[in-house]
């Protein structure tokens, strides 16, 4: 199960807001593989901005795109250690504020080897056609995001076919029973 560790930041560059919100938080997040990528879902973040439940929001890359609303991001996104996603929040009155969320990537695995080794494996990587997924568990939900972290293709097969997908980076997502693995594999 991925660790979320969340501490809050306040700032008075906000001191004509619209809403009663967070403007800046930063979301720690543990990075078990410590390979400095991970698969989030960027509405754990809603709690840390409003408890108002009646919010709408959107994520966005730059300060610009969320001031006039283009190019939203998909809220389950690939995120770097460092990341600054700019969050748009709408209230049913019509009115409109900004938040920014600062996202960090822990080492927050224990120090004995056990913990330290990852326990599943892609192969081959890179690849052409296809990659065989080696894990301990059977029948676990494996996912595939592009490094955007759009969903691209789930199966709970142990051999995916990926030919259909062009060139580039991809990682693999297995949905253990008790928490996830994140592996980037890629495709030629």
């Amino acid at each position: 199960m991925k660790k979320i560790l969340f501490l809050f930041l306040f700032t008075s560059q906000f001191l004509f807001s619209q809403l009663n919100i967070n403007h800046n938080v930063i979301l720690n997040i543990c990075d078990n593989n410590l390979d400095g990528i991970e698969i989030i879902d960027l509405n754990t973040s809603i709690p840390l901005i409003s408890t108002d439940q009646t919010y709408i929001y959107q994520y966005f890359n730059s300060n610009s795109n969320a001031q006039n609303n283009i190019n939203p991001i998909p809220n389950i996104n690939v995120v770097t250690s460092n990341k600054i996603i700019y969050v748009r929040i709408s209230a049913p009155s019509n009115k409109v504020d900004y938040a920014q969320i600062q996202i960090n990537l822990l080492d927050c695995t224990m120090s004995t080897s056990e913990n330290n080794k990852r326990k599943s494996s892609v192969f081959p990587n890179p690849t052409t056609d296809f990659i065989n997924i080696k894990s301990e568990e059977k029948s676990i939900l494996k996912e595939i995001f592009s490094v955007e972290g759009k969903k691209i293709k789930e199966s709970y097969l142990n051999k995916i076919s990926i030919s259909e997908l062009k060139s580039g980076i991809y990682f693999l997502k297995i949905n253990k029973s008790k928490d996830s693995e994140t592996i980037k594999f890629i495709k030629k």
